[in-house]
C-alpha cells in the first residue's frame, strides 16, 4: 500500500490511465476528483459488494455495445 500526502489542487496518476485530484477538504471528508476512462470502473467499496458493481458495470458496458450496433448514441438512452 502507498500512502500519500497531497493537498487540494494537488494530483496523483495511476497507471497513465486514471488521475485523481484532491478537491475540497472540510473537516474529516474529502472530495475526490477522477479523470479516467469511461471503461475504467470506480467503485465506492461501502456501498455494495464489489461483485456486484463489478457485474452491474460490465451489464452496463454490454448494453453500450448492443446500443453502439443499432447504431444508436448511448447518451440518447441514458
Amino acid at each position: 500500500m502507498l500512502a500519500l500526502s497531497r493537498r487540494p489542487g494537488q494530483s496523483v496518476s495511476i497507471g497513465g490511465i486514471c488521475v485523481v485530484t484532491v478537491g475540497v477538504v472540510l473537516g474529516d471528508k474529502v472530495r475526490l476528483k477522477f479523470e479516467a476512462p469511461k471503461e475504467l470502473v470506480i467503485l465506492r467499496t461501502e456501498l455494495d459488494p464489489p461483485e456486484a458493481c463489478i457485474a452491474a458495470a460490465r451489464l452496463v458496458s454490454a448494453c453500450k455495445v448492443q446500443v453502439a450496433a443499432l447504431g444508436i448514441a448511448w447518451e440518447a438512452v441514458s
